[in-house]
């Protein structure tokens, strides 16, 4: 349900939080199988959007502070996401609602909102939780 930028994002600050200081880019896309210079972008806005910080230079990279670890993870995507996913009908017609619905509206409404939910409860320092290396 996520675009691939966004999976780039959340495995980016995954590896980030879970390595806890200072991690400069090359080795996140190196470990995340992302490539560099869309990292470099997508990292770049993070920055801008006080999602993550930075330090420039050639000892540089980026880390969170304790305030970023605790933004939910539905803020981190709003900036990418065409956030209409979280509303639209799961069959793409243009009028569908609890008075017209299509054939899948009562169960796509059950996993899109479960999903959003998610999102929202989700925090930056939870991708920490995760055993996969």
């Amino acid at each position: 349900m996520l675009s691939k930028q966004s999976q780039y994002i959340l495995k980016a600050l995954s590896y980030i939080v879970k390595n806890r200081g200072l991690v400069d880019i090359k080795t996140i896309a190196d470990r995340e199988n992302i490539p560099l210079h869309f990292l470099a972008s997508l990292m770049q806005e993070l920055a801008r959007k006080k999602v993550i910080s930075s330090k420039k230079g050639k000892n540089g990279g980026f880390f969170l502070t304790d305030k970023q670890k605790e933004i939910s993870i539905f803020e981190v995507i709003s900036h990418f996401e065409d956030m209409d996913k979280f509303s639209s009908c799961g069959m793409g017609f243009r009028y569908c609602s609890e008075e017209k619905p299509c054939p899948l509206h009562s169960y796509y409404k059950k996993y899109r909102e479960g999903f959003k939910q998610t999102l929202v409860k989700q925090k930056i320092k939870n991708l920490a939780d995760s055993k996969r290396k």
